[in-house]
């Protein structure tokens, strides 16, 4: 058929359709031609999906009610124009690979695309398309049948969106809880996570130590990997970045090329870089860092929206590694004093030894002290060893076990040993624990148990 066929009028829509095609009392009455055509056109002016007739040429020969409420056109607007009407010029390539499938006697089916409406707005649909054939079986047509997807689609986004956006919040927060994990490997975790689930063409991080004045890259991920260039150390001021740092705002831009702050432009449209976003990390106005991504493509709200989000936990994650670091290294630095400290053996009388034992009696530090009382004994010929336990933690039954071999330790190379720093408390404690003292003098102080053994060395002389 040529383009210029006049198109066949719509159904009148006076038509009964309560008629009873069976008869009114049921018979076999064969309902005619014109009835079931009637019939057919009611269901389809009534049905809720937008159903088009067209020829082979594309000239739109029907167009019912819903096709007027989803496209906006009436009936006598669309019904003998082509159906490029309601397809936008950058689909009209789909267009011609439904019109070869139908010359082929072929449908097609549930195709999720997208028509124009008649104010140029763009609406999402599934569309199903069925050549139309003559009594001859020849193909003279086709019946397009079309239901509005956007609010589905809508759905299916917001769903997408939520789980991109749980997924990212729960991958950098197994991240930043990796125990003993360096802040640098966590931080690439961090920035992995960001472009795979934010579909960044690469994510970097750096961190700013307190008093400095010059951000470190940590972490790059995506097409960049690298920390060690130009970009590692950027001057807090200075740059893209040392901007965002200084200004304590982030910067957002899907307008790369052009952009004042993005330096090298390009370089910006050899890679097609189209959006930038870079975030400070605050800790209570506190900066600790900068993260920030380029993307290809722009950057919706939504992104925008977990980026801002993950920059929160990223930053809230380096200000605790960064506390717990440092209170690992206060730890160290106290074991070490302790350790410096609480093996010492002094001789206080003649024949009498102190080791002060402080902190707490793990298996090593009991045997350097065991060690270095069995070789003072020894070397002096002491008689009695005082172990003075008030600033030891006897909280577990290994304290208290390696305080009893101490004990022991000492009658086998022939001296006694007195306790000390032994108050109702701490009696209670050892008691509870399972020490067994019988045998062992105690004294609550140190002072008592030297009173004590002068005044038997006085008697004894």
């Amino acid at each position: 058929m040529s383009s210029k066929e006049t198109p066949t009028k719509k159904p009148a829509a006076a038509v009964d359709v309560r008629a009873d095609p069976q008869g009114a009392n049921g018979g076999a009455a064969t309902p005619s031609a014109a009835e079931e055509r009637a019939w057919l056109a009611a269901i389809v002016e009534s049905s809720g999906d937008a159903i088009i007739s067209k020829t082979l040429g594309g000239i739109i020969t029907s167009w019912n009610a819903a096709a007027e409420r989803l496209y906006g056109y009436k009936s006598e607007e669309a019904v003998g124009r082509h159906i490029s009407l309601i397809i936008p010029e950058d689909l009209l390539p789909q267009l011609e690979d439904i019109n070869a499938s139908l010359a082929r006697g072929e449908k097609v089916n549930l195709l999720e695309t997208e028509r124009v409406r008649r104010d140029g707005t763009r609406v999402e649909v599934a569309v199903s398309i069925s050549p139309v054939r003559d009594a001859a079986g020849r193909t003279v047509g086709a019946a397009t049948i079309a239901r509005d997807i956007t609010a589905r689609r809508r759905a299916q986004a917001e769903l997408a969106r939520r789980v991109h956006q749980a997924a990212l919040g729960a991958e950098v927060g197994a991240a930043l809880a990796e125990g003993g994990a360096p802040l640098r490997q966590v931080l690439q975790l961090c920035a992995g996570a960001v472009v795979r689930h934010l579909d960044a063409a690469f994510a970097r991080i750096w961190t700013l130590e307190r008093g400095a004045d010059v951000l470190e890259l940590q972490a790059s991920a995506g097409m960049y990997t690298h920390t060690n260039g130009p970009h590692g150390l950027v001057p807090v001021g200075k740059f893209k970045i040392g901007l965002i740092a200084a200004e304590r705002q982030p910067h957002l831009t899907n307008s790369v090329v052009g952009d004042p702050r993005v330096g090298d432009q390009e370089w910006a449209r050899r890679e097609g870089m189209v959006a930038f976003a870079g975030y400070p990390l605050l800790v209570e106005d506190r900066l600790v860092g900068v993260l920030a991504m380029f993307a290809r493509k722009a950057l919706p709200d939504d992104t925008l929206e977990a980026l801002s989000s993950v920059s929160n936990v990223i930053a809230q994650g380096i200000e605790r590694r960064r506390a717990e670091e440092a209170l690992a290294a206060l730890l160290r630095e106290r074991e070490q004093t302790l350790e410096e400290v609480s093996t010492p053996v002094v001789p206080v009388l003649e024949g009498v030894l102190v080791l002060p034992l402080i902190g707490s009696l793990d298996t090593e530090r009991t045997s350097k002290a065991t060690h270095a009382a069995l070789q003072e004994v020894t070397r002096q010929g002491a008689r009695v060893c005082i172990l003075d336990i008030t600033g030891a933690r006897l909280v577990d039954t290994h304290a208290v076990a390696n305080l009893t071999n101490l004990v022991q330790a000492l009658r086998l190379v022939g001296a006694e040993a007195c306790v000390t720093g032994v108050g109702a408390q701490v009696a209670q404690t050892l008691v509870g624990l399972g020490l067994d003292l019988k045998g062992v003098r105690t004294y609550r102080t140190l002072a008592q148990a030297l009173a004590a053994l002068l005044g038997n060395g006085r008697r004894a002389g």
